[in-house]
């Protein structure tokens, strides 16, 4: 507005006609305790989701990757807990947000984090559609 009046159009502003203010609750992507996968990402078999009761997912998921099992990899054992104390934890707080992955690679280890939402079959079918065609979206 000072721009405006500054350009010598003598226009003044006077009030506000409308504001409209819009609020939605933040809520930052953190690692917590278990959640059951959706049944088709379950199916795929590809990812680790161990079985939880306190707020350390991350740090159970990323051991787990470490240590190669072919059974119960949804249980943590002994073993996992042994494991568990090779790494430095003590530099992130749980659980985890995505700020904190950035202190734990300085184990010497990379991770990536990845977000599922849920789709409509309408919305699946036409990027299945466009992958056939060689069409992708970035």
């Amino acid at each position: 507005m000072t721009t405006f009046e500054m350009c010598g159009s003598n226009c003044q502003f006077r009030k506000v006609l409308r504001l409209e203010i819009n609020i939605i609750a933040y809520r930052p992507l953190r690692s917590n305790s278990y959640i059951p996968l959706p049944k088709k990402l379950a199916d795929k078999k590809a990812i680790i989701n161990p079985k939880n009761e306190d707020n350390q997912c991350f740090k159970w998921v990323v051991t787990r990757a470490l240590i190669d099992v072919d059974k119960n990899a949804k249980r943590i054992d002994k073993t996992l807990r042994k494991q568990a104390i090779r790494l430095k934890w003590d530099v992130i707080e749980f659980p985890v947000s995505l700020q904190d992955i950035g202190k734990f690679e300085k184990n010497d280890l990379s991770v990536n984090v990845f977000r599922h939402e849920k789709v409509s079959e309408d919305e699946e079918e036409n990027a299945t559609r466009k992958r056939k065609k060689g069409m992708f979206t970035l």
